[in-house]
């Protein structure tokens, strides 16, 4: 009988670390819940009590699904929106979230039970732990190429009507104090009347195929947002800043990038500030 309670781990000095509990509810809303820092922002900033995504089967939407992000804090709620049209389309992966996971070794991430799927081990003093989670349709499996797959692992495992699939690797870094996480937003395009932007911004709605989840999951991401992360959270990661600098020059040099901007520019919805 299929599983509608998995929690994902990995091992730390032989004692499974929860990643993340996966969820589904009767109606096929699928609740992914973090095993979140303790901290919002910094060790100063206000206790995180829950930290959510919830992927729901949005029956009154042909082509969509509505996935949103809930945060809870000491000083209140968040939230955020990501339409997709990823899985009824486009038959493609939906990024949730990419995590540069701080040091699991605390006993707070412990984890032990029938609905634990443990997908590797690793030593938090040597390494860093980063990894992306993403949705598809149960049967879509996501596929590493060989380049790939010297360098990531995968792990995925059928819910319901999906399929959650998380892609890892290490960074061979002592892990850092502090975790980072990003994760993908987009908006509502349905009702829009500029066809130029809605057809710029539909495009954020396709979600990845297996080539590019391959590519912009994982570490790539990491690289890009690296400048203030190491400078300011992690000193240990400084040495890689001028790797980030490159990688991140390199996707403003493309075509693609200078289209998008140049595009949305005129309309005044994109920032290319350099933070």
């Amino acid at each position: 009988m299929p599983k509608k309670n998995v929690e994902v781990a990995i091992g730390v000095g032989g004692i499974a670390k929860s990643l993340l509990k996966a969820q589904l509810s009767k109606r096929d809303d699928l609740y992914i819940f973090l095993r979140h820092a303790e901290f919002f922002e910094n060790i100063d900033g206000p206790v995180t009590s829950l930290q959510k995504y919830s992927v729901h089967p949005s029956l009154k939407m042909p082509e969509h699904n509505l996935i949103k992000q809930k945060i809870s804090t000491g000083n209140g709620e968040g939230s955020t929106v990501h339409f997709t049209r990823a899985l009824k389309v486009h038959n493609n992966f939906a990024e949730l979230y990419t995590r540069c996971a701080p040091s699991l070794a605390p006993d707070r991430y412990n984890v032990s039970g029938p609905d634990v799927i443990q997908i590797g081990n690793y030593n938090p003093e040597k390494a860093t732990l980063i990894y992306s989670v993403c949705v598809s349709r149960a049967e879509r499996q996501l596929r590493l190429p060989y380049s790939e797959s010297r360098s990531k692992r995968l792990a995925s495992f059928p819910i319901g009507p999906y399929r959650v699939s998380i892609l890892f690797t290490f960074c061979l870094l002592p892990s850092p104090r502090q975790g980072w996480l990003v994760h993908n937003t987009t908006v509502d395009t349905r009702d829009m009347a500029d066809l130029e932007i809605k057809a710029l911004l539909d495009g954020f709605q396709e979600g990845m195929s297996d080539s590019a989840a391959a590519a912009m999951i994982g570490l790539p991401p990491l690289l890009i947002n690296l400048r203030k992360f190491a400078i300011d959270e992690a000193p240990a990661f400084a040495p890689l800043v001028g790797i980030a600098t490159i990688c991140r020059e390199g996707i403003r040099g493309s075509k693609a990038y200078k289209k998008m901007v140049r595009e949305a520019g005129k309309k005044g919805i994109f920032d290319d500030t350099r933070r």
